[in-house]
């Protein structure tokens, strides 16, 4: 029987698989690393929230979401750095998260709300699940959170798809089509 994975808020105890899932995934040739110490402050820290994936004792992994005021520079940064983006929304209409995400060479789990079902590719880029389904969602992550290669080949696959179907100029060349047949049909 496989381990239900529960997701839930780190404690001082997490701290240390923390800061080694992130020496082994993450930060192989940066200029800074999660120690347990730096793990602890974040986690005692009320503008930053540090989740956990477990399965049984298994760490699978780790988000840090910090409150940001005002604009970030480099979104791409934390996609960068991330193994797995998650846009579990309800209701959405054009969210460029994915996008953004997919771009930056980062696999993507979302529901299939608005148009997201139109960016991701099951399988190839990322997994859809069913809006509100968090049942669903879980399994999704924890499936990347358990292959972080597999991770890893989706978001190079994703970052060819953007390039492929959602560039500036493939946007453009679309908005142009579309606007000569809305001035051919007023002819």
């Amino acid at each position: 029987m496989i381990d239900e994975l529960i997701l839930r808020l780190a404690t001082r105890d997490d701290a240390p698989a923390i800061a080694s899932l992130s020496r082994d995934r993450i930060e192989q040739g940066l200029g800074w690393s999660w120690t347990a110490p730096r793990v602890m402050r974040s986690i005692r820290d009320h503008e930053t929230n540090v989740l956990v994936a477990r399965q049984g004792a298994a760490s699978l992994g780790f988000g840090v979401v910090e409150v940001f005021l005002g604009e970030i520079d480099d979104m791409g940064h934390w996609y960068r750095i991330a193994t797995l983006c998650v846009a579990p929304s309800r209701i959405e209409g054009f969210g460029l998260t994915p996008i953004e995400a997919m771009a930056s060479k980062t696999a993507v789990v979302a529901s299939d709300a608005g148009s997201y079902r139109e960016m991701i590719v099951p399988d190839v880029t990322g997994a859809i699940t069913p809006a509100g389904n968090y049942g669903a969602l879980c399994e999704a992550i924890a499936y990347y959170l358990a292959d972080p290669e597999l991770a890893r080949r989706h978001g190079e696959n994703g970052h060819r798809h953007v390039a492929a179907h959602f560039s500036l100029e493939s946007e453009a060349a679309a908005t142009n089509v579309l606007y000569q047949k809305l001035l051919a049909d007023r002819i």
